[in-house]
């Protein structure tokens, strides 16, 4: 084992001081951040805030895929009835239209009935007018329900953004075609009704009039 001379301790000793005094800042300058003074109080991140975050995360992923599987379900159930809805549909339309043609037949043939058998025989409907008009009026507004709901169904789509909207939407507009059905019908028989009680009063003044003579 040698033996060190004092000249080369001094020299060991001032590379030594040399180093610690140029290596300490370069060090230093080589962590990512400076290590900030500790507040009192804080509480550092710990494991188990990790994990409950990495939790969470995985919970959201599983109710995202699970949203997914259960639309992709509602879209195949959605679209196996698809033809059954429209067909449906296109049912209910084409019995209204049938019942606002066969509506509009009757009080065609009352109306003639009236103007050709009774007007000419002095057989009047003092609010004949007004019956006719309502009649007109009641028939515009169930031809247009039923337009509005045939354009609500025609919006049904499967891959649309709310098939289940366009459904709710159709339903809604079929009672307003219904009850614009029934105010239609109501008119013609209150036709019916003036006009044939008009007929039927002038009939027992006829006959009335003859048995006196």
């Amino acid at each position: 084992m040698g033996i060190y001379k004092k000249s080369e301790i001094v020299v060991l000793a001032s590379l030594l001081l040399v180093f610690l005094f140029v290596a300490t800042p370069v060090l230093a300058s080589l962590r990512p951040f400076p290590q900030q003074p500790r507040v009192r109080g804080e509480q550092t991140a710990t494991p188990s805030a990790d994990q409950e975050d990495e939790s969470e995360q995985e919970g959201e992923q599983a109710r995202g895929k699970f949203e997914k599987h259960l639309g992709e379900a509602k879209l195949r159930v959605c679209e196996k009835l698809e033809d059954t809805i429209n067909n449906r549909s296109d049912h209910l339309l084409d019995r209204v239209n049938k019942h606002i043609a066969r509506f509009d037949r009757i009080s065609s043939k009352v109306q003639t009935f009236y103007t050709e058998k009774m007007v000419p025989k002095g057989i009047n409907v003092e609010n004949y007018e007004t019956l006719v008009g309502n009649i007109a009026t009641k028939k515009a507004a169930a031809v247009e329900a039923a337009a509005n709901a045939a354009a609500t169904i025609d919006d049904f789509d499967c891959s649309g953004d709310s098939p289940g909207q366009a459904l709710a939407d159709f339903h809604d507009q079929m009672h307003v075609v219904i009850k614009a059905l029934k105010e239609y019908k109501k008119s013609v028989v209150d036709l019916i009704v003036a006009v044939r009680t008009a007929f039927n009063n002038s009939k027992e003044t006829r006959q009335a009039t003859s048995s006196a003579n």
